[in-house]
Order: structure tokens, then C-alpha cells, then sequence
């Protein structure tokens, strides 16, 4: 089960890569109205990902020794959602942008520089969590896989 949710895990940055090159793609093309069905297939990758995960943390919960871990994923799981909404956020910020910069005043433009300016530090802040979470479950991962006698 723990090699399971390595290879989910694994898979989240993969997709994110994916969103990331096609959100870019799409910007500098101006084919912003492919964005939907870009955000469509990124969303039911991101669910199966997620599903499995679940799943996994659910079977480690039914194990006192695994509950921890169980614990731990769920905090995962959360801060990934943060991660995904923020990361829509600022997509949808800079989409929008695109489509009606020409019509932005100089004050609209600071105030969308501002606030996409914060999203990222949000999402900074985010990851960093993120990081910290991962590295507490590859500690109790080690921990069951290895138990100090």
C-alpha cells in the first residue's frame, strides 16, 4: 500500500507539468477558448489520482499501525486541494487578463498585479507545506518499513 501511494503521488506533478504547459500553451496561442477542456481533462486526472489516494488512506486507517500515516495523507490531501484551487485561480486570473487587458485602466492593471502577485504567494506558501507534509510521511513510511527494534 505504501508503494500505491508513492506512484499516486508521483503522478500529481506530472499533471501539474501538463496543466502548466497547456495554460501556457493557450495564453500565448490566444486559443483561450480551449481552456475549459483543457481544465475538464486536468480535473478527471486529478480526481482518479485523488481517488486512489483516498482509497489507500482509508485501508490505513482500518491499521492502528498505519493510522498516523492514514493522518498524515489527509493533510496531503487537503493542502493538494488548496493547491489545485489556487493554482485554477491564477490560471483563470491570467486568462482573464488576457482576454481584457486592452480594456484595463492603469489602476485595473495594479490591481490584478496585486492580487495574482498574492495567489502566488499563497500557492508558495502552500507547497511549502506540501513539502513538509511529504517529508513527514516518508518518515513514517521509513518508520514502518524499518521499525527501530
Amino acid at each position: 500500500m505504501i508503494e500505491e501511494f508513492n506512484v499516486a503521488q508521483n503522478k500529481r506533478p506530472i499533471i501539474y507539468a501538463r496543466f502548466q504547459k497547456g495554460i501556457e500553451d493557450l495564453l500565448s496561442s490566444g486559443d483561450l477558448m480551449s481552456y475549459s477542456a483543457l481544465v475538464k481533462e486536468v480535473m478527471v486526472e486529478f480526481q482518479n489520482v485523488s481517488k486512489s489516494i483516498i482509497e489507500i488512506k482509508q485501508a490505513f486507517l482500518q491499521n492502528s499501525v498505519t493510522q498516523e500515516l492514514a493522518q498524515l495523507i489527509q493533510q496531503l490531501q487537503t493542502l493538494e486541494k488548496q493547491k489545485l484551487e489556487l493554482t485554477c485561480a491564477i490560471h483563470n486570473m491570467r486568462k482573464q487578463n488576457q482576454e481584457n487587458e486592452d480594456n484595463y485602466t492603469q489602476f485595473e492593471s495594479a490591481i490584478y498585479e496585486r492580487n495574482l502577485l498574492d495567489k502566488r504567494r499563497q500557492l508558495s506558501q502552500n507547497l511549502n507545506e506540501i513539502t513538509e507534509i511529504l517529508l513527514q510521511i516518508r518518515e513514517t513510511q521509513d518508520d514502518l518499513q524499518h521499525p527501530s527494534q
